[in-house]
């Protein structure tokens, strides 16, 4: 690599940048002492890791400028805001004090109106990173303009490949701007080999591409370079034998190798059946070209990722405007971002994330985790606007986001066919689902099916097509079925549900994913026991049960393994299983509590916290109660917690009203009827507000046992006659 630190001539002049920042690999920060550089001291630091975490967000904002708001947001999101003000201010005070140069009067951290802090111009303050990218990209500049391209993608290839783009930091915001440092490298490794063999120095590109299907084995770009490479030297057999492993790797993962990897071992086994040894070093530059076209488009040539560098500043164009244009214009009043102002910030972050996700599908669990909690956090907004006025832009958002993969598709669509970008595609399908998580917490659950019913059968078509992706593929429609198996369960009836959760069964087996199999079985135990048919109810959740036992725990969550027990536990009881409830039960506690000790973020599809676990423990009760009257008060205790009699945004009002209507049934069972015709009358508006058919029936099934405990008493034939009226 060539490392600037070794510039003690006259190149490393007074024009040469003050500081160096090395973001890839051990972070470092370099001062220039008029000879050479020298690393910033520790204690220069103040024994703080705030300051150097407030450069590296710097360093890859666009820009390299960024908000106070943004940085709190970033930095310390779960902290009082008057004490992570507090975090910051001594975070940009060491900061400045680092970046400040020896006989300087002005710190190289700037602060914009005091609202933002900024960073100078490579020219100034050099980012390994950024000069990796200005270097890629003059080195397509060159080569187009027939000069040698090579020194700059090594150099640019030996700064990427110090180490990982700020590994040690977990923070989001670094996330998109490493996915894209680790895909320009590739690229430029993938080029540097080329290079390298157009030169005739083909052992140097087999070591690198060597190096690159060491790190990922499913590297088949790579693998078809390698492949060639090797032919090329005479050694075709090593290539072929190399494509067997990996498509046997590929295989036991439940892969299969692309179209193009295909053909080009076939091209290679081919040349190498038709001619003798002596003759095969010379065929290669025409097996690249015997591919089909489209499949030539897809061989590994160019070292500039084809996606935007985004969160590349270098790459904007920059524009010098005197100060005094740029100043906003004075006033007395202290402006505070206003609700649609903040409400709008956190929505660009949440599409920003998704857009930002490019080149990494395959962790579409962590993208969901990621989105999940980002709208989680725009509760923190309710303060600041009505309740109906958040309610309706926090819908209004999630609808847009959910329908992201309908939009990408549309803008796609041609006479004949679809050009499709897979890696663009499914981490708009996997945002889109924890959207509509989100949405079916509320009411109009009608609205959801179309979103997703949009892009299922593309999802399904890049599961047969695309074997690279099958799992990632069925696991998304298996999360969609799933989804439509509960809407179904409330707007279409039980037979429809039934008929969905079958499907997300089916495809949560090819995904090979058994938190969400499990899951999946457990709603088709749900949708039996409401159907009436408990026996049936009973064996599905004793089949999940089986599958606990016989499947190792590491690969399942805590909470789903409580899911199976707490269902389990309350059809135990209905059939008059008394010891066999209160064990399970006891199961269910113990799992729950030991998800609450884990970290781990859990999928929506599995996570209803501990209100499910509320509600069934106390429809336990209920069951037993009707055997032994000692449980009555235990199951109303219970259903009380989560059963509310007005709605509360922070639980599903599907949920909210399940409990709600499985409360009258225990307060029923206690001879409280003030409170059970309380949780009637609110269970009732509430069933017709969510539009839940399921719901409706189940308010009409609670307002029968009411008449059998109550049957003279005025008031419950007057609740009764409000029902019927409204229907």
């Amino acid at each position: 690599m060539n490392d600037k630190d070794d510039h003690t001539d006259e190149a490393a002049s007074s024009a040469c940048p003050v500081y160096q920042v090395y973001t890839c690999g051990p972070f470092l920060v370099k001062r220039w002492d008029g000879a050479s550089y020298q690393a910033v001291p520790v204690g220069a630091w103040g024994g703080s890791h705030y300051p150097r975490l407030l450069l590296k967000v710097l360093v890859c904002s666009p820009g390299r400028q960024t908000s106070r708001g943004r940085l709190l947001e970033t930095l310390w999101p779960d902290i009082d805001p008057e004490e992570s003000g507090r975090y910051l201010n001594d975070a940009a005070y060491r900061l400045r004090k680092v970046l400040q140069p020896p006989m300087r009067a002005e710190s190289l951290l700037l602060t914009q109106d005091s609202h933002s802090y900024r960073l100078p111009v490579q020219e100034v303050l050099w980012v390994d990173a950024d000069e990796a990218f200005t270097l890629l990209q003059r080195a397509e500049d060159v080569e187009q303009g027939g000069t040698d391209p090579l020194p700059l993608v090594e150099e640019a290839t030996g700064y990427l490949s110090r180490g990982e783009f700020l590994a040690e930091e977990e923070h989001l915001s670094f996330y998109g701007r490493r996915a894209t440092v680790a895909r320009a490298r590739r690229g430029g490794l993938l080029a540097q080999a080329r290079l390298y063999q157009q030169r005739g120095g083909l052992r140097r590109g087999e070591a690198l591409l060597s190096n690159i299907v060491e790190e990922n084995a499913f590297d088949e770009d790579a693998l078809c370079a390698l492949m060639l490479n090797l032919h090329q030297q005479g050694r075709t057999s090593e290539g072929l034998r190399l494509y067997e492993e990996t498509k046997a790797l590929l295989e036991r993962e439940g892969l299969a190798p692309t179209e193009t990897t295909r053909a080009t071992a076939q091209q290679v086994r081919r040349a190498f059946s038709l001619v003798g040894e002596h003759q095969r070093a010379t065929l290669l530059p025409s097996l690249s070209d015997s591919l089909p076209e489209d499949q030539q488009a897809r061989t590994p040539e160019s070292f500039i990722p084809t996606t935007p560098l985004i969160s590349d500043a270098s790459m904007h164009h920059v524009l010098t405007l005197p100060i005094s244009l740029t100043e906003p214009q004075p006033s007395s009043e202290i402006m505070v971002p206003d609700f649609t102002t903040q409400f709008g910030v956190m929505c660009a972050q949440i599409l920003t994330l998704v857009q930002q996700w490019y080149g990494m599908a395959r962790f579409y669990h962590a993208l969901q985790d990621h989105v999940d909690q980002h709208i989680k956090k725009l509760d923190m907004l309710k303060s600041l606007s009505s309740l109906e006025t958040y309610t309706l832009s926090r819908r209004s958002f999630l609808t847009t986001l959910a329908a992201l993969p309908a939009t990408c598709l549309a803008s796609r669509k041609q006479v004949h066919i679809m050009s499709l970008d897979v890696e663009e595609l499914l981490p708009q399908c996997a945002a889109s689902i924890t959207s509509c998580w989100h949405l079916s917490g509320g009411s109009h659950l009608n609205a959801i099916g179309p979103i997703i019913d949009s892009y299922v059968p593309t999802l399904v078509a890049i599961m047969k097509n695309a074997p690279s992706y099958r799992e990632v593929a069925a696991d998304l429609v298996a999360q969609c079925y799933f989804l439509k198996a509960i809407l179904a369960w409330h707007v279409q009836g039980l037979t429809l549900a039934e008929t969905y959760c079958l499907q997300a069964l089916h495809y949560s087996d090819i995904a090979q994913n058994i938190n969400l199999r499990l899951t999946a079985l457990n709603q088709h135990a749900l949708i039996s026991y409401y159907a009436k048919q408990f026996p049936k109810a009973l064996a599905k959740s004793e089949e999940a049960s089986a599958i606990l036992q016989r499947t190792s725990q590491e690969h399942i969550f805590p909470i789903v393994q409580g899911r199976v027990f707490m269902y389990l536990a309350a059809f135990q009881a209905q059939q008059q299983s008394s010891a066999d409830a209160e064990h399970t039960l006891e199961q269910a506690r113990h799992a729950f509590d030991l998800q609450a000790t884990l970290a781990e973020p859990v999928p929506l599809y599995a996570d209803c916290g501990n209100a499910s676990l509320t509600l069934w423990e106390g429809l336990a009760q209920y069951h037993l109660s009707l055997h032994d009257a000692t449980h009555a008060e235990r199951a109303l205790l219970s259903l009380r917690t989560f059963g509310r009699l007005q709605s509360d945004m922070e639980i599903p009002e599907r949920f909210r009203l399940e409990c709600l209507i499985n409360r009258i049934l225990a307060a029923s069972q206690c001879n409280e009827m003030e409170e059970a015709i309380d949780c009637f009358e609110a269970a009732n508006q509430g069933s017709k507000a969510l539009e839940s058919k399921q719901r409706s029936a189940e308010v009409e099934s609670a307002f029968r046992d009411m008449l059998r405990h109550w049957p003279k008493e005025k008031q419950v034939q007057h609740v009764g006659a409000f029902l019927y009226a409204k229907e």
